[in-house]
């Protein structure tokens, strides 16, 4: 990764954001810090510490938070959007297409909102 973007991704992802998304993350599961904290091995108040933003986790602590909360690590950082069953179907549909064929039906679509052709 170029340090520009690097640093971009820092500014971006601040230790206050990062601390958001994983409480965010643990509420959804239903847990509260000191239990998720205990249950990772961790003493009582790790999980506070990230969510206040104190520090971040080593790169091994983050995958067992991500284990834990049963999400990739993708989705700590991407958050998925609620979709209806048909919407998630075509998206899945979508990314599986090569990208020569994703492109031209990209096309296709631009050309039908651009003409009204539908």
């Amino acid at each position: 990764m170029e340090q520009k973007h690097y640093t971009r991704f820092l500014e971006t992802y601040s230790k206050k954001n990062f601390g958001l998304r994983l409480s965010t993350l643990r509420s959804k599961k239903g847990v509260s810090a000191r239990k998720m904290s205990l249950e990772l091995g961790q003493n009582k108040n790790y999980i506070n510490g990230i969510e206040s933003g104190n520090h971040f986790p080593t790169m091994q602590a983050f995958f067992e938070i991500c284990f834990y909360l049963n999400i990739s690590p993708a989705d700590f950082f991407f958050e998925k959007k609620e979709e209806n069953s048909d919407e998630a179907d075509m998206t899945e549909l979508l990314y599986r297409l090569p990208p020569h064929v994703f492109q031209h039906l990209s096309q296709i679509i631009y050309d039908f909102i651009e003409n009204s052709v539908y």
